[in-house]
């Protein structure tokens, strides 16, 4: 009767532990599946723009996103954004609606950029890599 009893408690003893593993294991795999379920809704496999305001682009800084690798810009916001208003002959003082977005298209980061000024809308795509100007629109507003 003895080995019985001994036999039972050790198969409880090992059931328990067997239940207390998967629980752990359970445990840490949602903790896990938290974190990349966090990371998918935020996007982090994937680059994300940056939407800044026109006060803040005076950074002279290139700009790396936390994505698992640096964007490849070597260009800062202020300087696409100086770029900008050189190709379209504007003053800043003189825009309206100014915006700025680092995008990933094409294979390549760009710097979308899109302000009002003189009664027109400025569009410009700049890579964000070597500061060429990609694309650039002008219509009346």
């Amino acid at each position: 009767m003895k080995n019985k009893s001994k036999s039972i408690l050790g198969i409880s003893l090992v059931i328990t532990c067997i239940f207390i593993a998967t629980s752990v294991l359970t445990a840490c795999n949602n903790q896990t599946q938290k974190g990349t379920d966090s990371q998918l809704a935020q996007g982090t496999d994937s680059p994300q723009p940056t939407i800044t305001d026109a006060s803040a682009t005076d950074s002279k800084a290139p700009v790396s996103k936390d994505s698992g690798s640096s964007a490849k810009t070597t260009i800062s916001e202020g300087e696409a954004k100086r770029i900008a208003l050189e190709h379209a002959g504007v003053k800043e003082a003189d825009t309206k609606r100014f915006r700025i977005e680092l995008d990933y298209d094409d294979g390549r980061y760009v710097y979308e950029i899109e302000f009002d000024a003189n009664s027109l809308e400025y569009d410009y795509d700049i890579n964000a890599e070597t500061g060429e100007i990609i694309e650039f629109s002008k219509e009346r507003d």
